[in-house]
């Protein structure tokens, strides 16, 4: 771990069992909310209903933890929320009705992914950046290898119990084991109790409240990440599992292994982002590594062979989260230490205001031309990475981290 001061390691180490539990669990209720509303012949328009439900929570409670944090300290805010959690996943896994689920969908902590961009996760980071700044793209790498190795874990536990149901090795609802949520809330309810004041940042009272000063810097950022994100909708996971089954006839078994191996590369390109970033600089690490990611993007659309084709989805993985904990070291240092929960909420809500966007296009293109959704989504990423590197390249940070400062 970087060098941080005692009494925020205590702290960090709390946050990061939190995330790490939280991508576990959520890796694993992601698949497992699949099967439970397939057992309970949920139709296929409530499901995609309740899905986008989630995301509209998360994207909403996130503006409201913004706003919240003015008045409620960090840590008090974090403890609710996941107080919240632990009542949703026990209503969720004891009552699976539409009604009720749609509900709790609304809430802002049910998750579609491993890695959720919610609530928690933007009081997180706000906390994070309390240390100091020589430390801080390190901690966010770290923060974020944890959680894809976690959320993959999480995943393949997720098909060890559909392995279990289908041979009959256990009879229990699929329903029953979204109970998961529930006893990870409870538990990080108590971890969370334990984090230091210092969480909370300055908190005088005449502090402004929101984003103000840096206001124009957060909503350009927050637009651009909104295309980042349209874009990265066209390929989501489970497309790339139907397109490799559809294009080059790969089972699905070789598909699991292949989403393994990608969520081991993610980690990896999440760590390697911390040194890549205190070296050269967040935006150009943001920027260089996210360019030949989205190229071997493009690559994957007209591979002629499955090997091609893989060795670009790896190689892809391997750079393509390098962007993350950079972006996420970045905001903190382009806004005041005030302004911080109020900024990650609106650039974490804005990737999720477009993301049910890009699965839907992806659909329709398809059957327009075979790997469309590869080149709309590398097209569109790649311009993102070029304006953003051409509007910000310019703009000083608040706080300089390491040798590459605010290049």
């Amino acid at each position: 771990m970087p060098n941080t001061d005692t009494t925020m390691r205590g702290s960090l180490i709390r946050m990061y069992a939190i995330q790490g539990g939280r991508a576990f669990v959520y890796g694993c209720t992601s698949i497992l909310y699949g099967a439970a509303f397939a057992q309970q012949h949920f139709p296929s328009w409530l499901v995609g209903l309740l899905f986008t439900l989630m995301l509209i929570g998360m994207g909403g409670m996130n503006l409201l933890a913004g706003r919240l944090e003015h008045w409620v300290p960090r840590r008090l805010l974090y403890s609710i929320f996941l107080a919240i959690l632990a009542c949703a996943g026990l209503l969720v896994g004891i009552f699976p009705n539409p009604w009720v689920i749609g509900v709790l969908a609304l809430l802002g902590v049910l998750s579609t992914d491993a890695n959720d961009s919610g609530p928690l996760t933007t009081l997180e980071q706000s906390m994070i950046a309390e240390v100091p700044t020589a430390a801080r793209v390190g901690l966010y790498s770290m923060y974020n290898a944890i959680a894809y190795g976690s959320g993959a874990i999480g995943a393949g536990i997720a098909a060890l119990i559909g392995l279990l149901e289908t041979t009959h090795a256990v009879h229990v609802p699929y329903a029953r084991w979204l109970l998961i949520l529930a006893v990870f809330g409870i538990a990080s309810f108590f971890v969370s109790r334990g984090l230091d004041a210092q969480c909370d940042g300055s908190r005088t009272a005449d502090r402004p409240r929101g984003v103000r000063e840096s206001k124009k810097n957060v909503r350009t950022l927050a637009a651009l990440f909104a295309l980042d994100a349209f874009g990265g909708g066209f390929i989501a996971q489970s497309f790339l599992v139907y397109w490799f089954t559809v294009r080059y006839g790969i089972h699905i078994d070789v598909m699991g292994v292949v989403i393994l191996a990608a969520g081991g590369l993610q980690a990896f390109s999440a760590w390697a982002a911390g040194f890549l970033g205190t070296r050269f600089g967040l935006l150009n690490t943001m920027v260089f590594s996210h360019i030949p990611s989205n190229l071997f993007l493009l690559g994957i659309a007209v591979a002629p062979s499955f090997p091609i084709a893989l060795v670009l989805l790896l190689g892809r993985y391997a750079l393509s989260q390098m962007d993350v904990p950079t972006r996420q070291a970045y905001v903190a240092s382009l806004v005041t230490p005030s302004e911080r929960t109020a900024a990650n909420a609106m650039t974490n809500t804005s990737r999720y205001a477009v993301r049910p966007i890009g699965p839907v296009v992806s659909g329709a293109v398809m059957h327009l031309i075979p790997g469309a959704p590869f080149f709309f989504s590398g097209g569109i990423k790649l311009v993102y990475d070029f304006v953003i590197y051409g509007v910000f390249r310019n703009v000083p940070l608040r706080e300089e981290h390491g040798q590459g400062g605010t290049k």
